[in-house]
């Protein structure tokens, strides 16, 4: 009975280990890219900005929006390892209770790597939101300098 608690321990402790940080990260850079791209379509207002600005606000928005498509295919892809982890222990469970394996053999979780796709894509997913960040920085810094600038002044006081 305590080899079965152990096993069942490792279970649960490998398989929290495995995912539970990428699918918390992956998670937060969607939530947070997905917020960022609703909150600059909804407050732009491309018509009255400069070339500049207008190229810089397009640019933020695609890169965000390649963001967010590589975020969700490398949580789906973390969501689909954690499964196939899931799928490996039960069916170790399952021949362990039918007596299958000999008693007391140690099960040793290897590691289900990633395809390579998958890899590309979480690493596009960070480098674009560096990326996207770095360009919303800079819209903002000549959008408002262009207000500054363009703000009229006045001889007499209001």
């Amino acid at each position: 009975m305590s080899w079965e608690r152990n096993l069942i321990r490792l279970y649960m402790r490998s398989l929290d280990e495995q995912t539970e940080w990428e699918f918390k990260i992956q998670t937060t850079l969607l939530m947070v890219a997905s917020t960022t791209f609703a909150v600059i379509i909804s407050l732009s207002s491309p018509s009255e900005d400069s070339l500049c600005n207008k190229v810089l606000l397009v640019t933020a928005i695609c890169v965000n929006a390649l963001c967010i498509l590589f975020s969700g295919i490398s949580l789906y892809e973390n969501i689909v390892l954690s499964n196939q982890a899931v799928r490996t222990y039960r069916e170790y469970l399952r021949k362990y209770h039918n007596g299958e394996l000999p008693h007391g053999q140690a099960y040793v979780y290897e590691s289900i790597p990633k395809r390579k796709i998958f890899v590309f894509c979480e690493g596009c997913s960070y480098v674009s939101f560096l990326l996207f960040i770095i360009i919303l920085v800079a819209y903002t810094i000549v959008r408002l300098s262009l207000i500054h600038i363009s703000e009229p002044t006045r001889r007499t006081p209001i």
